[in-house]
C-alpha cells in the first residue's frame, strides 16, 4: 500500500497513501476504506430522485430556481431524463451545486439499462426509417415557424410492426414525456446503417437539451401533425429532428386519446377507475384531480400536490374494491421524463447509484496499483 521499498532507492515513486488504491477491496489489495465522496454523491442522487418523483409542486418550483447555473427571471421546468443506456458509466463530475451532481446521476444511471433490441426488431426499426423519409418532404414548408404534416401514411406497414415489437420490448410509451425528454437520450436504440447519421446530428445538440426546446407538435386531426420551431434551431436541424423521432415512435403518428389520464398501477387490472389531473397556472400549487367509473363522477374533485397525495385521495375514495399500489409519473406532478410504463422502473435504489460508482472507483485503483506495482 506504502509502496515500501526496502533494498533499491525508488526515487520516482510516492510513499503517501493513495485514496483509489486505499478504497479497494482487501481481496484486490486495498485496505477497503470507506469512501466519503461515494456516499455524499449517493445523498445528492436520492435528494434530486425523490424530489423530482414524490416531491410537491411547491417543491418543484424551488429546485426550479435553484438548478439553473444562471439566474433567471421565471424559474424553467426543470425535467430530469433517468440514463438507461447499455453502455457502463465512466464517472460523475462534481458540479457546484446539489441538484447539478444529482441530476447529473439520474441522467447517468436513473434506470436500469435498456436490453438490446432484438434483430428483428432493429431491422423493422431500419425500415421506418426508410418509410418516414418517402413520406416526410426534404424540404418542410414553414409558415412562419410552424409546418403541417400529413404523416397517415405512417400508419401502417413497417411503422406498425415496430410499434408491436417495441411495446412488447419496453412497454406502452407515455407521449406526454417525449417532448421532455432530452435529445441525447431519446434515441438509445441506433437503426442499422443510420448510427453514424445520427450521431452526427447529435454531435450539433447541446447537451442537456430538451426535444420540446428545438420543435413542438399537436394532433390537429387524425393523421396530421403540426409541428412548431420552439427556437434556436434551424429548419434543417427542426426537419432532422422530426425525423428521428417519428421513425423511432411510431405513436407520433397516432393522436393520443386523454394525455390527463393517469396510468394507475391498480389491482384488479381490469378495474373500472378513470382518473384525470388538470393544472391550470404552471405557479400554481396544486391540481385538480377528477375520478370516474363506467362515466360517472366519484366524489368530488380535489386539489393535490404531489404524487403520494393522488394515491392516497384514490384510495380513500376507490374503497376496498380497487387498490392502487402507484401511479405513473406524469409531467403535472413530477420532473422526472418516464417515457415507458409497465415495464420499467424510473427511480432506482441508493446502493445501485453506490455500485456504480464504486465500480468506477474501483477501476482506477486497480489502474494505479498495478501501476504501482510495476515501477
Amino acid at each position: 500500500m506504502w509502496h515500501g521499498c526496502f533494498s533499491v532507492t525508488a526515487p520516482t515513486s510516492s510513499t503517501w497513501l493513495d485514496v483509489a488504491i486505499g478504497g479497494l477491496p482487501r481481496s484486490d489489495g486495498g485496505m477497503a476504506f470507506p469512501q466519503l465522496r461515494v456516499e455524499l454523491l449517493a445523498m445528492a442522487e436520492m435528494t434530486v430522485s425523490d424530489w423530482a418523483l414524490t416531491g410537491s409542486l411547491t417543491n418543484h418550483v424551488i429546485g426550479g430556481i435553484l438548478y439553473p447555473a444562471q439566474p433567471a427571471r421565471a424559474a424553467p421546468m426543470v425535467v430530469v431524463t433517468p440514463g438507461h443506456g447499455g453502455h457502463p458509466v465512466r464517472g460523475f463530475t462534481c458540479h457546484k451545486t446539489l441538484w447539478a451532481v444529482g441530476a447529473e446521476m439520474v441522467s447517468k444511471a436513473g434506470a436500469p439499462p435498456l436490453s438490446p433490441l432484438s434483430a428483428t426488431i432493429a431491422e423493422v426499426l431500419a425500415t421506418t426509417y426508410s418509410t418516414v423519409q418517402e413520406v416526410l418532404p426534404l424540404d418542410l414548408q414553414w409558415d412562419g415557424y410552424t409546418t403541417k404534416l400529413h404523416v397517415l401514411p405512417l400508419a401502417g406497414g413497417a411503422m406498425a410492426g415496430l410499434l408491436s415489437r417495441l411495446r412488447s420490448h419496453t412497454g406502452t410509451l407515455c407521449l406526454e414525456w417525449l417532448p421532455h425528454t432530452e435529445v441525447h437520450r431519446a434515441f438509445p436504440w441506433p437503426a442499422p446503417n443510420t448510427t453514424a447519421w445520427l450521431q452526427q446530428f447529435l454531435s450539433n445538440v447541446a447537451p442537456g437539451r430538451h426535444i420540446r426546446e428545438m420543435i413542438r407538435w399537436d394532433h390537429v386531426r387524425i393523421g396530421h401533425l403540426r409541428v412548431t420551431d420552439a427556437g434556436g434551431v434551424t429548419a434543417d436541424e427542426a426537419g432532422l429532428l422530426l425525423l428521428h423521432v417519428l421513425a423511432h415512435y411510431p405513436e407520433m403518428v397516432f393522436q393520443p386519446l386523454h394525455l390527463a389520464e393517469l396510468r394507475l398501477h391498480a389491482t384488479p387490472m381490469d378495474h373500472p377507475l378513470v382518473a384525470q389531473i388538470a393544472r391550470g397556472l404552471l405557479e400554481s400549487p396544486t391540481a385538480t384531480l377528477t375520478l370516474t367509473t363506467n362515466g360517472e363522477d366519484i366524489g368530488t374533485a380535489t386539489q393535490i400536490s404531489s404524487r403520494p397525495d393522488a394515491v392516497q385521495y384514490l384510495n380513500s375514495v376507490a374503497g376496498s374494491a380497487v387498490h392502487v399500489r402507484d401511479i405513473h409519473p406524469t409531467p403535472i406532478l413530477n420532473c422526472t421524463a418516464s417515457i415507458w410504463a409497465e415495464k420499467r422502473t424510473w427511480q432506482q435504489k441508493r446502493h445501485v447509484y453506490k455500485n456504480v460508482m464504486r465500480a468506477t472507483a474501483t477501476g482506477k485503483g486497480r489502474t494505479k496499483l498495478t501501476d504501482r506495482e510495476a515501477a
